[in-house]
């Protein structure tokens, strides 16, 4: 089964709508099934995942979406029946990133990829660090003439090895965007 999504931005003066604002504009099957103040049920449609979803979002909406304001900006997470149209969501509610649909792939899709993303994002940090740590030994004398001339190879495999991780990060933000771009 899958599910229509949206994210709309909303902050203290531009409020997100209520579901019942949305739901006057749609017919029975296109009603809002989860947000603006409509809360998790039983019958809410992945229920249990939507966490996933929000926080793949925030990962790669910077990356993706880079005219977001993110200072006292929030976004919500909808979701809806078969027949909504995203074309009286975009007119009656400007303030719309995205639309996608959901599925159980696709939300396991977007946890790897957001998983991948994090862990490659740590990765590069942890080569910095180490290349600012031999930097420091260089610059201090630290350890024997030996130790000091192995340093120069290591730079060179770790500054490959940091574009790899570069093309690869990018590479699944890519793959994430299909996803939150897609439409309906």
């Amino acid at each position: 089964m899958s599910v229509k999504c949206a994210i709309l931005e909303y902050n203290y003066q531009n409020p997100a709508p209520s579901y019942k604002d949305i739901d006057i504009n749609y017919d029975k099957d296109g009603k809002v099934l989860y947000g603006g103040g409509k809360r998790k049920s039983k019958n809410t449609p992945y229920i249990d995942k939507l966490s996933t979803v929000t926080y793949a979002f925030d990962c790669f909406s910077e990356l993706l979406f880079p005219n977001l304001k993110t200072n006292q900006h929030h976004y919500e997470l909808y979701l809806f029946g078969n027949s909504a149209d995203a074309t009286m969501l975009y007119l009656k509610y400007p303030q719309t990133i995205t639309h996608f649909i959901i599925d159980d792939d696709l939300i396991n899709t977007l946890h790897h990829l957001d998983w991948s993303y994090d862990h490659l994002s740590r990765y590069i940090k942890t080569l910095s660090s180490t290349t600012n740590s031999l930097n420091f030994f260089s610059e201090k004398e630290i350890g024997d003439t030996k130790f000091q001339k192995s340093f120069p190879a290591f730079l060179k495999a770790s500054s490959k090895l940091e574009d790899e991780i570069i093309s690869a990060s990018q590479r699944i933000t890519e793959m994430a965007g299909l996803i939150l771009k897609s439409g309906w």
